[in-house]
Order: structure tokens, then sequence, then C-alpha cells
């Protein structure tokens, strides 16, 4: 690799000097084939698990060491941390990862405003000087659906009246959601598609729910 450099002085009468750097450049004994991994979409609380491999092109056996960002080894870990990589071959290490509800305040530093977490992992060989860099990225999400109310009043109804109270749910996950709601009573139904669907992420879905009392009576007087 050759790159040019002009040195410009204050001094207009002195010409300015170009200087021309020239590098050989040899490929690093060990090296991962990917230097970054995606693994898409990750919930909170649930496992998620790969693998790192590791090569060696060298004719001698080097030690290797995973390091990972202290702030997060609570979410994150590599199974071995050190290992061997023999002459010609390669390492195979298990990476986990468990984002905990925590992950959002605790790695802030490591998320972009897309949610996108980047877990920078720094592979340290024996006798070589530039670390491997490797990077694992996800997008990390929780699972939250948020009601608009949490109680709903259907307040005074008549005798062969029906009452309707609208009412919204909200999906704050970064994935489509199933929902249903199940076990109601026979005096009570929700619609539409009678209380169950798919909301898409970040979806606002606005239901009603019904309150029957002519069956409520009919539900009392069998009891």
């Amino acid at each position: 690799h050759m790159v040019e450099l002009v040195v410009v002085f204050e001094d207009k009468a002195v010409e300015p000097v170009v200087l021309t750097l020239t590098a050989h450049t040899i490929d690093l004994p060990v090296y991962v084939e990917q230097t970054e991994m995606y693994i898409k979409y990750c919930m909170v609380d649930r496992l998620y698990q790969d693998s790192i491999v590791v090569h060696n092109r060298s004719s001698a056996a080097l030690r290797i060491k995973f390091e990972v960002p202290r702030s997060l080894r609570d979410h994150f870990d590599i199974l071995p941390l050190n290992g061997v990589v023999q002459a010609s071959s390669s390492f195979s290490a298990q990476f986990k990862f468990i984002p905990l509800p925590g992950i959002f305040t605790e790695c802030a530093d490591f998320f972009d405003e897309d949610q996108l977490l980047r877990i920078p992992v720094q592979i340290r060989v024996a006798d070589q000087t530039r670390p491997v860099p490797f990077e694992i990225r996800a997008h990390v999400t929780g699972t939250n659906v948020s009601f608009s109310s949490r109680e709903l009043s259907f307040g005074s109804c008549s005798i062969y009246e029906s009452v309707r109270v609208p009412f919204a749910i909200t999906n704050e996950c970064l994935l489509p959601q199933m929902y249903g709601f199940v076990s109601l009573p026979e005096f009570i139904t929700i619609q539409p598609n009678d209380g169950f669907g798919t909301l898409l992420p970040g979806m606002i879905c606005v239901f009603w729910e019904s309150w029957n009392s002519c069956v409520c009576i009919l539900k009392l007087m069998r009891i």
C-alpha cells in the first residue's frame, strides 16, 4: 500500500513537500471469517446462542482469550473464555445471550436509537499485538402489551339492554404478538374477531367490550 502526504508551509515562499509512505501488509495468523454476526430480534428473558469460529493459518498453536465489556457480562457470556487454536485448524466457542429486563439501562451505551444492540468482542491472541475484532448485533425488545385502562365501567345497565365500552391495547414489542381474551363470562363479549388476533409492532387496536344484562340475569337464575 502506498499513500502520499503533502506538507504545506505557512511561508508561501517554501515549496510544499510531498511524502510517500509505503507499507507491506500481511494477514494475521488468527482470524474470524465474519467480523460481524446479526442474530436478528431477541426478546427479554429468552436464551439465544450460537458459535464463534476462530481460525489459525499459522504453523504453530496459539492461545486466545475472549473479552466482553463488563456491563454486558450479566447478559452475555462466552464458553470457554480461553482456548488454544491448533496449527492450521479452527476453534469453536459458544456464546449465550439472555437479555435481562435491565439491559436497556445497564447497557444503554451499546444501543442505538432503533434498539439495535452492538456487543463488541475482543479476541486476544498470544504474541499478536492487534486483537481480532468481532461484533454481535441484535435488536432487543421487551414483550409488553399495554392497556388504555386497567378497569372498565359499564355504568347503569337495565334489563334486556347491552352496553358497549371501548378500550385499546398497544403492542410495545418490536415483533408481532398474538392475543386472545379467554375464559370470559357468557354475558361478556369482545370484538372484533371475538377477541382474537395479532398485533403488529407498535400497533394500537381498539376493542369493544359488551355487557349483556339479559344473559347475566339468566345465568344468575340458573345458579
